[in-house]
């Protein structure tokens, strides 16, 4: 019980503590005349991580961590509404598989990242993903689920 506790405190609460932490921050940036300008009309913005695994159908990294990541979807696009009024942009990105330390149990020594060593029922590009993807990905919506490419299971 006690690790299924840690998986919502690890990812979904603090996640939300994070934000309390820094909206003075957030706040401050706002306010500050630079943001106020014609050519820098960037707003602060709180990018909270979840994980493609919420969108899957097979518990992949565990029960718990899927339903803690998918408590962080739904607690940013709550975020997102109530911090509009104050010109603070909430947005959710959500990785696949990369390779990485929480990854490399599953994903051994091999390496995935090129085409074909994936079965396309798991990821359908056949492959994980590399760190171009996560630079190309563009967060423009509340949720942006990459990894080669997705399909909804």
């Amino acid at each position: 019980m006690s690790e299924f506790e840690d998986a919502f405190v690890i990812n979904s609460t603090a996640c939300f503590y994070a934000l309390l932490a820094f909206l003075p921050l957030l706040d401050a940036r706002n306010s500050s005349e630079k943001s106020l300008t014609r050519e820098t009309r960037i707003k602060s913005q709180f990018i909270a991580t979840s994980s493609i695994g919420t969108f899957s159908r097979r518990p992949g990294m565990g029960f718990a961590y899927a339903a803690s990541k998918a408590a962080v979807i739904h607690m940013v696009k709550q975020m997102a509404m109530y911090l509009a009024p104050y010109h603070v942009r909430c947005n959710t990105f959500c990785p696949g598989i990369y390779p990485s330390v929480m990854s490399q149990e599953m994903m051994g020594t091999a390496d995935l990242t090129k085409e074909g060593t994936i079965l396309q029922d798991i990821v359908p590009a056949t492959r994980v993903g590399t760190e171009e993807d996560v630079a190309g990905a563009m967060l423009f919506l509340a949720v942006a689920p990459v990894s080669g490419i997705v399909r909804a299971i």
